[in-house]
């Protein structure tokens, strides 16, 4: 099996390519955490996924993300209590979580992953889970487009500076 390296965009398109073909998930949303409480026109259970940050080692770009999945609470109706919606939402972040755990060809994912309930008021009276990923994503060195100077020129520009 050979690993096929992604790039971050490829990445967000990868993982909301992915919850959109959930059928317990209506909206999936890629944005920042401001950008996406300014959005009104929400079709629930919606799917927030954010790009926080990389890093980067010899072998590695390691993408972490933070992934929230919502519903509107109303317990005035079946299935839709904080009780109710934690539960189905945790039961998707789960189906993720165990697929990605023996689905290596893409992507490793950090095995050691927390998952937070949450109720809110704004702007929606929702309630769900939210959960953090790390993503490590081989990379090989592109050699072609680095400069060709040797350590000891480097050394020389920069005592020349």
């Amino acid at each position: 099996m050979e690993t096929v390296m992604m790039n971050l965009n490829q990445i967000k398109k990868y993982l909301k390519d992915w919850f959109s073909k959930s059928p317990f998930v209506n909206t999936v949303i890629v944005s920042n955490k401001d950008d996406f409480a300014s959005i009104r026109d929400v079709n629930y259970p919606v799917c927030h996924i954010e790009y926080l940050n990389n890093s980067i080692n010899s072998n590695y770009n390691n993408y972490n993300f933070i992934i929230s999945i919502a519903d509107i609470q109303n317990n005035k109706l079946d299935n839709r209590n904080v009780d109710d919606i934690h539960n189905d939402t945790m039961l998707i972040a789960q189906d993720f979580i165990d697929f990605h755990y023996d689905e290596i060809e893409k992507f490793e994912m950090d095995e050691n992953i927390h998952i937070n309930p949450f109720d809110d008021e704004n702007p929606d009276r929702t309630a769900g889970i939210t959960f953090a990923i790390r993503l490590s994503v081989f990379r090989e060195k592109d050699k072609c487009i680095l400069p060709k100077i040797k350590p000891s020129d480097a050394f020389d520009i920069v005592l020349e500076q």
